[in-house]
């Protein structure tokens, strides 16, 4: 369901969501999928939801198939 989520994601915006994790760790901002607003205003709030649920870091709390 990970690759899956990441998969989602890149077709969404283009671009790997680790892409994120990095410039954030390296700014000390908070892990936000979401930060690059140019990217995600026109989307659909389903989608951001859908992709927030499977890009979970627990396994346990990932939404399952």
């Amino acid at each position: 369901m990970w690759s899956f989520g990441v998969l989602l994601y890149e077709m969404a915006v283009g671009y790997n969501p680790q892409r994120v994790y990095k410039l954030s760790s390296r700014s000390g901002v908070n892990f936000d999928l979401f930060s690059h607003q140019r990217d995600w205003k026109d989307k659909d709030p389903l989608l951001k939801d859908l992709i927030s649920k499977l890009l979970v870091v627990d396994p346990l709390q990932r939404l399952t198939a």
